[in-house]
């Protein structure tokens, strides 16, 4: 626009220009009229001097005409063939020289209407150049528009190819959100239903009978703070994780009757009125030893009203840097009350026996399940997240689309219309040639009469001259006798001649005046019209200034305007740039939860086959552990009723004082007969319920320091 705006200075400078010349040349051209007109009015004065001298002499030959004629009555008898061939031949000349002035007139015609008939042709080439300058722009729009439609269709394409991305993008979301919720909705049944904890606890936790006040279970009350540290705390707590805490010892003593009644299970009750007191602290020494890391309880956070619970649990763990320095640590008698755990979850406790290892498709636990239900929450809510941001991308996108789609049509509609004045366009170029063309033929045909016109007239002043002539020779034919007459007759015609002479010049004189008096007119108008002309060419001078000025003001505006257009495109190129990050972060966002969706149902899937398998092991643990709680009892009470002695109160026993060591040589031996007369017993058996007697006297030491 600003470089329109500089031509169109430079345009109205120039007309400005020209305008100012134009002025300079009617003021010249008024000046020469007005000396025109001064000599005109002296020719006229000199004319009207000649007229009245030509008047004065026209009377005088008058008078000799009438002198003459009186004279020729004499003769004109004697003469009258001659008048009448005269009479005849100057009726002839009349009619020649009527035909000739009607030859003029219609020549005159003629040259009037060629020069109308060539105005119009320059009109018509006029309105012909701008109707082919308006047929070649509505063209270049045309072809503007049809880039147009080609970007619009460029545009569209694009836009329902990223509806398609956003709409598989959102269906892939939207089928890992719905996996997630499976998976949520799958662990939290599991949590819900307690799977992992004995067949006693989960009845008191699922039924909470109406006797009890059942406050929660100690694998509830804890936080792990440190994810590795979490299969450390369940093999360090074992099945005091499971210990439920009740309101009162009446309570736990209800729920225990409860569950013998119904035989419903196995459960640790842990009262809270027990919970009381400062829990034991691992001393100063013992924390202080190299690959000491720490006692146990400053390793999770308890739930509120739970703490002295917790620290009361943990109150003889300690955790150990690895197994060695744990091992090294329950060697030492002095620290034979507590038990080294390591991160990995090994445990060692006096006088140095060592717990660890794992079992093939062992259960994460129940610290890994919760932790599992926060990941999984935490990617169902970045999944429905990413379902929103889908959606509001997919809105956008068909909000983009609908735009492409009526910009197109609106590209569509204005390329249509150009189209159809396009066609008027050619069809007005070609009505302003075919009259263009027209006009031309009509102007070739006049031309071509006026040249008939021409040669007729030629061929009138031909036969003129020759009926002249043959006047000429008849008055030469006269006889001898009438030489006289003939002189006469001379004088008479030099005497008319002079007559026509003078009438022709007071009739040129008459034309000449009148001309003069017409141009006089003429120049009246003229100046008139050059007065006009100039009063309008000074308020048009008046105007192309004020356009000027305008002009230059609209370029100092356009100045401005583009200065903040620079802005505003320098504006627009950082909000391209950024909606280019914006993409990219999008489409790696997308890649990203692509890759995460592949990886989430890879996991699913894995989950569902390790779930598959874990079902399994779990069914054949059930079989295994009612295997060895029938081995257990069998044993209990085969050792009951063949020695008399309880195992629980001998597990754990100081050696009787009095006993030497070949006493219990004996005793051992005696032992191991009564062992093999029971028959064959499983190894796992044992140690289960080694186990099981470790957490039963970890459960009894707070009892007991109570």
């Amino acid at each position: 626009r600003a470089s329109g705006i500089l031509v169109r200075r430079a345009a109205l400078e120039q007309e400005i220009e020209e305008t100012n010349r134009r002025i300079r040349e009617a003021a010249e051209e008024r000046w020469k009229r007005a000396s025109e007109e001064e000599g005109n009015a002296i020719e006229i004065r000199r004319l009207e001097e000649e007229v009245r001298v030509r008047k004065d002499e026209n009377a005088r030959i008058q008078e000799q005409v009438t002198h003459s004629r009186a004279e020729l009555l004499q003769r004109k008898q004697q003469t009258l063939d001659l008048f009448r061939d005269e009479s005849e031949k100057r009726n002839e000349l009349g009619n020649i020289e009527t035909r000739v002035a009607h030859f003029r007139e219609r020549e005159e015609s003629l040259e009037a209407r060629l020069g109308a008939l060539a105005r119009e042709e320059a009109s018509l080439a006029e309105q012909a150049a701008g109707a082919e300058e308006a047929h070649a722009a509505r063209c270049a729009e045309g072809e503007r528009l049809r880039e147009e439609r080609a970007r619009a269709e460029a545009d569209l394409e694009r836009a329902r190819a990223l509806q398609a991305e956003v709409a598989e993008s959102l269906v892939l979301l939207q089928g890992k959100r719905e996996s997630l919720d499976a998976t949520l909705q799958l662990l939290l049944r599991l949590r819900r239903d307690y799977e992992g904890y004995r067949d006693g606890v989960r009845t008191l936790l699922t039924e909470k009978p109406a006797g009890g006040s059942i406050l929660g279970v100690a694998a509830e009350l804890i936080e792990v703070r440190e994810p590795e540290y979490r299969a450390a705390f369940e093999n360090a707590l074992g099945d005091a994780l499971q210990c439920v805490l009740v309101g009162s010892d009446g309570d736990a003593v209800d729920l225990l009757r409860y569950l013998r009644s119904n035989e419903k299970g196995w459960a640790a009750l842990l009262s809270k009125e027990r919970v009381r007191g400062a829990a034991p602290v691992p001393p100063a020494e013992l924390l202080a030893e190299d690959g000491v890391l720490g006692p146990a309880s400053g390793f999770v956070r308890a739930a509120d009203g739970a703490e002295r619970l917790i620290e009361l649990l943990l109150a003889d763990v300690v955790f150990a840097r690895d197994l060695d320095a744990a091992s090294r640590l329950a060697r030492d008698e002095r620290w034979r009350a507590f038990r080294f755990v390591t991160a990995s979850g090994e445990a060692a406790r006096f006088p140095g026996i060592l717990y660890g290892g794992r079992r093939a498709g062992e259960e994460t636990g129940i610290f890994e399940r919760r932790s599992r239900i926060a990941e999984v929450e935490s990617d169902l809510k970045e999944a429905a997240i990413g379902v929103e941001r889908m959606i509001d991308a997919r809105d956008k996108a068909d909000a983009g689309g609908e735009q492409c789609r009526a910009d197109r049509e609106r590209i569509y509609a204005e390329l249509d219309a150009a189209l159809r004045r396009t066609e008027e366009s050619g069809r007005e170029r070609a009505r302003l040639t075919a009259a263009l063309e027209s006009v031309r033929r009509s102007i070739e045909a006049l031309r071509a009469e006026r040249d008939a016109i021409a040669a007729e007239r030629e061929k009138g002043r031909s036969h003129l001259d020759s009926v002249r002539l043959e006047f000429q020779v008849i008055g030469a034919d006269g006889s001898e006798a009438d030489r006289s007459l003939r002189e006469i007759e001379a004088e008479m015609v030099e005497l008319e001649m002079k007559r026509d002479e003078a009438r022709r010049l007071l009739a040129a004189g008459q034309i000449a005046l009148a001309e003069a008096e017409g141009r006089k007119n003429a120049l009246a108008a003229d100046l008139g019209s050059l007065d006009r002309r100039e009063r309008e060419l000074g308020d048009e001078v008046t105007r192309r200034r004020e356009e000027l000025a305008a002009g230059v003001r609209v370029l100092e505006e356009t100045s401005a305007r583009q200065g903040e257009l620079r802005l505003g495109e320098a504006r627009l190129a950082e909000r391209r740039e950024g909606e280019g990050r914006a993409r990219d972060e999008i489409l790696a966002l997308v890649s990203r939860l692509r890759s995460e969706i592949r990886e989430r149902e890879d996991s699913i899937r894995g989950d569902r086959k390790e779930k598959e398998t874990l079902a399994e092991e779990l069914h054949h643990l059930d079989l295994r552990l009612q295997e060895i709680q029938l081995s257990k009892r069998n044993l209990v009470e085969r050792t009951n009723e063949e020695f008399g002695v309880s195992l629980e109160e001998t597990i754990g026993a100081e050696i009787p004082e009095g006993m030497s060591e070949e006493d219990m040589r004996r005793e051992i031996a005696s032992r191991k007969e009564s062992l093999r007369r029971l028959g064959p017993v499983k190894l796992v058996a044992l140690d289960e319920y080694q186990e099981e007697n470790d957490s039963s006297q970890f459960l009894r030491a707070p009892e007991a320091d109570l």
